[in-house]
């Protein structure tokens, strides 16, 4: 669905995913990252997308690209607030 376009498709995909419980760190991270850059890019929610990206980090808090993300997201959300 992400290499489609269809975002929607992919967020509601990648919320079931989240849902269920994984084998491997590493892709449960990535998803939870996937989710925060769909929840920010494409329905401009800085909020969600906020609180995805602090669930990546708590598996992996030395990501840098993770860290990167959530100072983004941080700062839009005061932004808009």
């Amino acid at each position: 669905m992400i290499m489609e376009g269809n975002s929607e498709g992919a967020i509601s995909s990648l919320e079931k995913g989240i849902s269920k419980s994984f084998r491997s760190k590493a892709f449960q991270s990535e998803s939870h990252f996937l989710l925060s850059k769909f929840y920010f890019e494409k329905r401009k929610d800085p909020v969600k997308a906020e609180s995805e990206i602090k669930k990546a980090i708590e598996i992996f808090p030395l990501h840098k690209e993770y860290l990167d993300a959530l100072q983004i997201y941080i700062k839009e959300r005061i932004k808009n607030s």
